[in-house]
């Protein structure tokens, strides 16, 4: 057998020779030569090598330094590589056997005469060759060497010309290199900086210019990675881009801009991002030939980014079939001692886990088993990785056990992440990975089993978790969360307390700022309930204060950062433009999800204490103490005058009301769970569907409003009566008595906020049973809105009123409103701006909003209940999203009427954002909103206009717009309400949201 492989590889050599280039290519030459090596150093004794060895190593070694002199791809690396490490003994006894190349880097390798008088040229390509050496094999000595031989290769180059390009392109891989092996944070801005002057230097082809743009963005990329800053990721993608641009069917570049998408989605969370990603991905392995030894990463790539689109909630099935797909067909192309393998396989497990909980496909997770336990067979016990893919296979192993899996799959998963916890290094996000795992398989443990103990243990693993900074936020949620609702179960409510409100603390946290509006949603409908659950916690620990502070932070984290653009943040950066970036950075640095590059692990630590330290520094400056804090208690009860504001919290551990007043703070017991709720939303959808079903019988309408009807009964026993009964006597608010009705703010939270509670009623119970007999009703998104609204003064009597109104009754793909119609007519002699037919179009809209006061919308409205950011006005040329109405800043603007269609309808699985038009208005500045919950029928749409005309013609000159507006609706609501009392449908859907 071993003389068969010397002979073949003889005869390789010679055919070579003979010009026959083909002869020392293609997988069976490199098998060949690999075989041949293994047997001239396994006969070896004491190290020392006879000279049937030494020949066998020399002819091995010159194979590959063949195929690295006859090929151009980024395979030849690897050969060269292999060359050097073969050919290193031989030098010694046989120098004249050795290629001068090959000689030149053991030269340099030992600091040796022959390089120290190199010319510049020798000296880069000696640098090349050895960086080669080092990307394949490793080793800090010849990265020395590199680093040496290029330093002075660059510095000896004539200051123009190609050769300095090349120097400073080699060298910035080089000093690339020393970061990604030693974490050095100055090595890595050093290798952008010789990157981008090379780029800069550069008057060549186009593809030398690719070349360069390529390796500009990688260190970019890894730079990203580091600091986790927006512009860097941003340089990263763009220098991608024109690498792109210049070669478009170049697979390295390709994968590259692939990477620089991925890391951007990182960082940002943005979906787009994602799919450009896999998309370039595809590419790259299409332009790869299956032989390629580059194949396998770009296949993992193509899967990892799959997988995460999947997860981001971005993707479709067919995407993660696809990313199945590829993460088999890397696998089955990395071969057995790849360095990578290991990796290849646990990244083919994540992605079959996934596929089997989405298609809840035993057998695939099964298999996702089977590979991640390769994965760590395949890890050597002393790389410092096998740790953390153990980690992964005691998760996996979990998952398998909550599928159907035996009991001894747990245990095993157990002991599997209790030796991830004793081995990784404490503190990192690696152990907080494994102690996460570890605290969910003792809480399954206890659970089935019943025992309080094991319960414990894994409540106490999990808070360590949700304590440690150098976790990422949404890990450091979820533990938390998790810890306090197993707390709450065990009737622990100070802990539940603490930890829900830990978890609640992290919530901005895990929604990016930097994202499109879309994913911030995504990211936050993951945790739905979270801020009731913590504050019903609170209140069994009797403490309202602390429930009402729970709330305001952990609900409406959207529009709460319109406020803070049109308030506290503007006033930052107005006074400190300094600190409000520095805060917006830090911010996105710690929403990072995942592991970092090498040193930056500690980094997130660092990151944190400065991200409390500059918080501290904000918050002593004059004015800002309250700096994205819950509004105090004290503000907020003296800013509600003589009026309530009552905050309705439904939750499975308890229900109740909040009710605010100057006087205090009032806990209302309330009988309403969250399925109740969920129930009577269905019911009430259901109910205006069929009474607005033109279709359908009287019979069927009467039937329908009946149902409307018992929505209406319901929430005034359960949530209404409870609360207007805490109220003190007054005057009938249908009266128009010189007194003062009582004024009400709803804060509904989770679904509840889908509900009329303003027009909750029991007729049968007396004509007293009624909000709109008891209370004069508006609607704030949350406490904070409602305070800064009251705060802010309305114009003063007399003020010029400016008027802009949208008119279309009747857009593509929508019926003809007449109410919008109605509404048009009622606004023509109003002083302003009309803007109809192809005039009213969203550049037009969005223009000149600021310049009015009062804006009316004549026009459809479509409410989006899964994706409420996609809630929209239709105008001319498309629909204005929610997105894009938060973005505005309106700061004289005081009235807007949006009562066509359902402009006040949140969504159903972000109910707590209380996202939709009506709130969307207001946050950007309008301090008085008139919405609907749905789309009146038409003519109650027109008789609703016509009782609203008064708000846009005051009856006394000295009127200002929208200072009775809540009063104002409230009697147009109680008069349609008399006309057409059986039919909840046509009166109870306007609301008013402002002061």
């Amino acid at each position: 057998m071993g003389d068969d492989v010397r002979a073949d590889v003889a005869a390789r050599l010679e055919r070579f020779g003979a010009g026959e280039t083909a002869a020392v290519l293609g997988a069976d030459a490199a098998r060949a030569a690999m075989a041949l090596a293994a047997r001239a150093t396994s006969g070896a004794v004491g190290g020392a090598l006879d000279n049937a060895a030494l020949d066998d190593l020399t002819a091995a070694g010159l194979l590959f330094h063949h195929r690295y002199s006859v090929t151009s791809d980024e395979a030849r690396r690897r050969d060269f590589a292999l060359a050097v490490r073969l050919l290193s003994p031989v030098a010694a006894m046989r120098p004249d056997r050795v290629p001068h190349r090959v000689h030149l880097v053991l030269d340099a390798l030992a600091d040796g005469p022959e390089t120290a008088e190199a010319s510049p040229e020798q000296s880069l390509e000696a640098g090349i060759d050895l960086l080669f050496v080092v990307q394949e094999l490793g080793g800090r000595a010849a990265l020395d060497a590199a680093l040496r031989l290029l330093t002075r290769a660059e510095a000896a180059a004539p200051a123009a010309g190609r050769l300095r390009v090349r120097c400073l392109n080699a060298l910035g891989a080089a000093h690339r290199r020393r970061w990604r092996t030693e974490g050095d944070p100055e090595s890595l801005r050093r290798a952008v900086d010789c990157n981008q002057a090379a780029v800069e230097a550069h008057q060549g082809p186009d593809h030398e210019r690719a070349g360069l743009l390529h390796s500009l963005g990688n260190a970019q990329r890894d730079l990203a990675a580091h600091t986790l800053e927006a512009t860097a990721v941003g340089a990263a993608v763009d220098a991608a881009r024109q690498a792109v641009r210049l070669a478009p069917d170049r697979a390295m570049y390709l994968n590259g801009l692939s990477l620089a998408l991925r890391m951007r989605h990182r960082l940002s969370g943005d979906t787009t991002a994602l799919r450009e990603s896999a998309d370039a991905a595809r590419r790259a392995c299409a332009a790869l030939p299956e032989d390629h030894p580059d194949r396998a990463a770009y296949l993992n790539g193509l899967g990892q980014a799959l997988l995460a689109l999947d997860r981001s909630g971005g993707g479709d099935a067919e995407a993660l079939t696809e990313a199945v797909a590829r993460a088999r067909e890397c696998v089955a192309a990395t071969p057995e001692d790849h360095p990578d393998l290991a990796r290849h396989l646990d990244n083919c497990a994540a992605v079959l886990e996934q596929a089997a909980y989405r298609g809840t496909d035993p057998a695939l997770m099964a298999e996702a088993v089977a590979v991640s336990t390769r994965a760590v067979a395949a890890t050597d016990p002393s790389d410092a990785d096998r740790w953390a893919l153990t980690t992964n296979l005691a998760s996996t192993l979990a998952s398998h056990h909550r599928m159907g899996g035996p009991p001894e799959m747990l245990l095993k998963a157990e002991e599997l992440a209790a030796g991830a916890v004793q081995h990784l290094p404490d503190g990192g996000p690696d152990h907080a990975m494994a102690l996460n795992a570890l605290g969910r398989i003792l809480l399954t443990r206890g659970g089935a089993q019943a025992r309080p103990e094991l319960l414990r243990a894994g409540r106490e693993v999990l808070q360590r978790v949700a304590a440690n900074p150098a976790a990422a936020s949404d890990i450091r949620l979820e533990a938390a969360r998790d810890s306090g609702r197993a707390a709450a179960e065990a009737g622990d409510w100070e802990a539940a307390r603490t930890w829900l409100g830990k978890a609640v603390e992290l919530l901005p946290m895990v929604a990016d700022r930097a994202t499109a509006l879309r994913d911030q949603e995504r990211q936050l409908a993951r945790y739905g309930a979270l801020a009731g659950d913590a504050a019903a916690c609170a209140l069994r620990c009797a403490d309202p204060e602390g429930a009402l502070a729970l709330l305001e932070h952990g609900r409406g984290i959207l529009l709460a950062r319109a406020l803070e653009r049109n308030g506290d943040l503007a006033e930052l950066r107005a006074r400190e433009p300094r600190l409000a970036d520095r805060l917006e950075q830090l911010r996105a640095r710690l929403s990072e999800p995942g592991r970092g590059a090498a040193g930056a692990d500690d980094s997130r630590h660092t990151v944190a204490a400065e991200w409390e330290s500059t918080l501290a520094e904000v918050r002593d400056i004059e004015g800002l103490g309250d700096f994205q804090r819950p509004p105090d208690l004290a503000l907020v009860r003296q800013s509600l005058g003589t009026g309530a504001a009552a905050v309705i919290n439904i939750s499975e551990y308890g229900s109740h009301a909040l009710v605010v007043r100057a006087d205090g703070v009032r806990t209302v017991p309330l009988e309403l769970d969250p399925q109740e709720v969920v129930d009577l939303v269905a019911v009430l959808r259901t109910g205006v569907a069929r009474a607005h079903d033109q279709s359908s019988s009287l019979a069927a309408s009467q039937l329908a409003q009946e149902s409307l009807s018992e929505v209406l009964r319901h929430i005034w026993h359960a949530v209404a009566k409870p609360v207007v009964d805490t109220l003190p006597p007054g005057p009938d608010t249908g009266s128009r008595e010189t007194a003062a009705p009582h004024r009400l703010w709803w804060c509904p939270t989770g679904t509840l906020s889908l509900l009329p509670l303003h027009a909750a009623q029991d007729p049968d119970a007396g004509p007293e049973a009624a909000v709109l007999q008891r209370a004069v009703s508006s609607y704030t998104p949350t406490l904070r809105a409602l305070v800064l609204a009251r705060r802010r003064l309305p114009p003063k009597p007399g003020t010029a009123v400016s008027s802009l109104t949208v008119s279309l009754p009747s857009t593509p793909g929508g019926d003809y409103l007449p109410g919008a119609a109605r509404l048009d007519a009622v606004c023509s002699g109003l002083p302003g701006r009309r803007l109809a037919a192809d005039s009213a179009d969203r550049a037009r809209v969005v223009e000149e909003l600021p310049r009015h006061q009062v804006a009316a919308f004549a026009c459809h409205a479509v409410a989006d209940p899964v994706r409420p950011s996609h809630s929209h006005l239709r105008l001319a040329d498309g629909p204005l999203p929610v997105a894009e109405v938060l973005a505005l800043r309106l700061k004289a603007a005081e009235l807007a009427l949006l009562p066509m269609c359902e402009t006040a309808q949140g969504g159903v699985a972000l109910a707590d954002e209380v996202l939709h038009l009506a709130a969307a208005f207001h946050m950007a500045g309008f301090r008085h909103v008139v919405g609907s919950l749905w789309l009146l029928a038409d003519s109650a749409a027109a008789e609703a206009v016509d009782r609203l005309a008064g708000l846009l013609h005051a009856p006394h000159p000295q009127d200002a717009p929208g200072s009775s507006t809540a009063l104002f609706l409230h009697r147009a609501v109680l008069a349609a309400r008399t006309e057409d009392a059986d039919a909840p449908s046509l009166w109870a859907p306007l609301i008013h949201v402002g002061p």
